[in-house]
């Protein structure tokens, strides 16, 4: 049983490196004795045909050389035989096999070499067995008639072809090999039965074996008058009375190797067209097959190879990748700039391993959208948490903001103590724009966005740096269109710039320049970032290049996150950046960055294009304070610290205060007083009922009184929405007292 174990695995190994399994059935029942002999030059395979040919079993057989079978006086047609295959030509011979029992089998031998890259692997042969032909050849010498009885009877065909080219004798295979009768044969040239066969390579064979009277095989498809076509194997003879012709019809092995020729070529076909790289290799590591892809791979993988050989692919030796891995399926392999995973695979022949299936598949770009992927879900998540704190900590600074700024109004003091107030107040103003970082990273900014044409925006940025910056750094606008229009909050992105401004200056020591460059941009494709990918549109491209120090390759993938900096201690708080990016995402835009160490920096900022819309000036200049004229205010806010200071800044503002903890609350005051209230002053945000809701309320009363909203929460998408309920404005948290001064009075004027 471990035997015929062994030649059906070898028959489904070699059909697994050499065709399909059908082909393999086919041969395997053929009627004529067929084997494969490995580079070794030991029987692999042999079929049926061949096994019963030397009275032996497939199973004994598989592991033995072919001078095992032969008679040795004919080890030296063999020996000749082998090398011919071995040089890539065929080969065929007569030989005597030698059986178990000491019989002799004649056989012819016709071998084909195997080639796998470029190299021969084997042999393939097709033993036919002419102990009956050897027979035959005997009994012609004995007998005449005996000699054609047998001829007629043989399952080769035989013909004698006179020196006038008329067929002279034909025997029975012959009649059917060649589609004809005995008497449309026999008398007549062979020009008469198969016009222009003078014409083919065949006849030119004849004609040199009948001229010079020498012997020749050859294997030749012939083409019939009716169209069909067939193959035979030809041993062509000088007689005395011409030429004697045997001939082997081997039109069905064609098919086959055909069959398997084709096989092969598909499978070739499939390999190629697999989109990861695929190598076989032998059990010394030498490549045998691969794929283009694997080409490519290897390229990068293993420039060097010796001899050949594999020994490893980038970071790993190859002896790693033959084992499984700790887990998981694949291996991880890396260069300096890509990455990739393999997974092997024995090719197992009999109990030893013939080689190694090796696939590759090139992990770079995915690698690279996970990171980006974990960056921004990294991001994400701080800033959610930045977020939450940053809302707390709003309310706390509006008390010592307003109260600072009420203290300093307000109250005579010696200037020693009035520094200290106004050093609380700046400070207190330091947090708040902490915050506002914070809050900008985390895109919880409160926006108010307007069509905005960058392009005069842009300008008047630039004067301003001219302003700020030192003198040693050159400015440069750059721009080829005139009109940038976009859909954003001004402030926020005077915000971006100021941001890019200074990063550019502090990588600047020494002076450079600062270069900032207006486009236009349409794409079709996504476009991959630095942190997300960017989707197809339109466009408007901002580039803040700087001739700086640029950013190091190791820390580069950080610089968003919020608190994180290369400043020295105490030099930068690490929210630049952060601020940046989330201000640019809370405007559905992208950022990317380019850097060299030594070089400089790019920052490009992608905005989605506004169609249409008319660009409105914004301005910053520092106003004035605005008090009210004794009018009477609604505050509705439920932390209480925060309402005290709110109510001692209205106070201060000439305003007479109403106060209440919630909209509920609030609506039960102007139930009783709405008469004489003249603007309700809301946060957003409370527990029971916050401002939006009261607002929803007061909209369905019908209280035509001016609603002033205070938020730390975004309020872009709700604006025009809260604006046809009756918001008259809105301040961010903290609010600053000149702004708040400034708004009422606004709103109670109009």
């Amino acid at each position: 049983m471990m035997g015929k174990d062994t030649n059906r695995e070898n028959a489904k190994e070699q059909a697994r490196l050499w065709g399909d399994d059908f082909a393999w059935e086919v041969i395997d029942n053929l009627g004529q004795g067929v084997t494969i002999v490995d580079a070794d030059g030991r029987f692999a395979y042999v079929n049926k045909a061949y096994a019963q040919m030397v009275g032996r079993s497939p199973e004994s057989l598989v592991g033995l050389t072919p001078f095992d079978i032969t008679h040795p006086e004919d080890h030296e047609k063999l020996r000749q035989a082998w090398q011919q295959r071995l040089s890539g030509t065929r080969s065929a011979y007569e030989a005597r096999l030698v059986r178990p029992d000491g019989t002799q089998v004649y056989a012819r031998i016709t071998g084909t070499p195997h080639w796998k890259a470029d190299r021969v692997v084997g042999a393939y042969t097709v033993i036919t067995d002419l102990t009956e032909y050897k027979r035959v050849e005997k009994a012609l010498t004995q007998s005449a008639e005996s000699y054609r009885n047998t001829l007629d009877n043989m399952l080769e065909g035989c013909q004698i072809i006179g020196f006038d080219w008329r067929y002279l004798y034909v025997n029975k295979t012959v009649v059917l090999q060649g589609q004809q009768t005995e008497a449309g044969l026999i008398g007549r040239t062979m020009m008469e039965v198969y016009p222009g066969i003078e014409q083919t390579e065949l006849f030119t064979v004849l004609k040199r074996c009948m001229n010079e009277r020498v012997a020749a095989q050859m294997e030749n498809e012939f083409v019939f008058p009716n169209g069909s076509r067939g193959w035979f194997e030809l041993s062509i003879q000088p007689v005395p009375q011409g030429i004697f012709i045997l001939s082997f019809d081997i039109t069905q092995r064609k098919r086959v190797e055909e069959a398997l020729r084709q096989s092969q070529a598909q499978l070739q076909h499939i390999i190629d067209s697999v989109p990861e790289g695929m190598l076989l290799l032998a059990a010394d590591s030498s490549i045998q097959l691969a794929n283009p892809v694997a080409d490519s791979y290897l390229a990068i993988l293993a420039p060097d190879r010796e001899n050949g050989r594999l020994t490893r692919l980038g970071n790993r030796p190859l002896y790693e990748l033959l084992t499984s891995p700790p887990k998981g399926l694949w291996h991880e392999i890396t260069t300096d700039t890509f990455a990739f995973e393999a997974i092997t695979r024995p090719v197992e022949a009999g109990p030893e391993n013939a080689g190694w299936v090796l696939v590759l598949r090139d992990v770079t770009q995915e690698r690279e959208i996970q990171k980006r992927a974990q960056r921004q879900e990294r991001l994400a998540a701080i800033g959610q948490l930045a977020a939450g704190i940053a809302h707390d900590f709003n309310n706390i600074m509006a008390v010592i903001v307003l109260y600072a700024q009420l203290t300093a109004r307000s109250v005579k003091m010696p200037s020693r103590a009035q520094e200290r107030v106004n050093t609380i107040e700046q400070q207190a103003k330091r947090a708040t724009e902490l915050i506002q970082q914070i809050l900008d990273f985390s895109r919880q900014s409160v926006l108010e966005r307007q069509p905005l044409d960058l392009l005069p925006f842009m300008k008047e940025l630039v004067k301003l740096l001219d302003r700020t910056l030192p003198e040693h750094i050159q400015i440069e606008l750059a721009h080829n269109q005139d009109a940038y229009m976009i859909q954003a909050d001004p402030s926020r992105i005077q915000q971006v710039m100021m941001n890019l401004a200074v990063n550019a200056r502090d990588a600047m020591p020494e002076g450079g320049q600062l270069k900032i460059r207006l486009a236009q941009l349409h794409t079709e494709k996504p476009r991959l970032l630095s942190v997300r990918e960017m989707p197809p549109g339109n466009w408007i491209q901002i580039d803040v290049a700087d001739s700086g120090s640029g950013i190091d390759q190791e820390v580069l993938h950080q610089i968003f996150e919020p608190f994180f900096t290369t400043k020295q201690v105490g030099q930068g708080t690490g929210l630049g950046l952060a601020q940046v990016y989330g201000i640019v995402q809370q405007h559905e835009g992208y950022i990317d960055v380019a850097t060299q160490v030594g070089q400089g920096t790019t920052f490009t900022v992608y905005f989605p294009v506004l169609a249409t819309g008319e660009s409105t000036a914004v301005t910053f200049d520092e106003a004035l304070l605005q008090p009210g004229q004794g009018q009477t205010v609604l505050l509705v806010e439920d932390d209480p610290a925060t309402r005290q200071a709110l109510v001692g800044s209205l106070a201060f503002l000439h305003y007479e205060v109403l106060e209440a903890a919630n909209g509920r609350e609030a609506l039960t005051i102007l139930a009783a007083r709405a008469n004489d209230i003249d603007l309700v002053l809301s946060d957003a945000v409370m527990p029971e009922m916050g401002g939006v809701a009261l607002l929803h309320a007061m909209k369905q009363q019908n209280l035509a009184i001016p609603v002033v909203l205070l938020t730390g929460h975004p309020l872009s998408r709700e604006l025009e929405n809260l604006r046809s309920l009756g918001l008259a404005g809105w301040l961010p948290k903290p609010p600053d007292l000149v702004n708040l001064s400034q708004l009422l009075a606004q709103v109670l004027a109009a």
